[in-house]
């Protein structure tokens, strides 16, 4: 679930930091807020495990990818010499 209360603190921390230096608040710092909330938002959507939320027929459902593991062959001297040891 999106972190809203970090998400707000990050955002009155940036606003504050702005007012009490004697700035003003401009359009650039709007753009800037627009920022950190869709980063924080797509590191909810798409997290690093491997899952996302997808629309399936209207409805949005979270759906987890598994990593295909490939079978790696041992190379054919190898599978030879185990198969040589393994007959004795």
């Amino acid at each position: 679930m999106l972190d809203v209360a970090n998400t707000n603190d990050v955002t009155a921390y940036f606003i504050s930091k702005k007012i009490s230096a004697g700035m003003e608040v401009t359009d650039c710092d709007y753009y800037t807020l627009i920022s950190i909330l869709t980063d924080a938002l797509l590191d909810e959507i798409f997290p690093e495990n491997l899952s996302a939320v997808v629309k399936d027929g209207g409805v949005y459902r979270r759906c987890t990818a598994v990593q295909a593991e490939e079978k790696v062959k041992k190379p054919w001297y190898k599978r030879l010499w185990n198969w040589i040891t393994r007959t004795k």
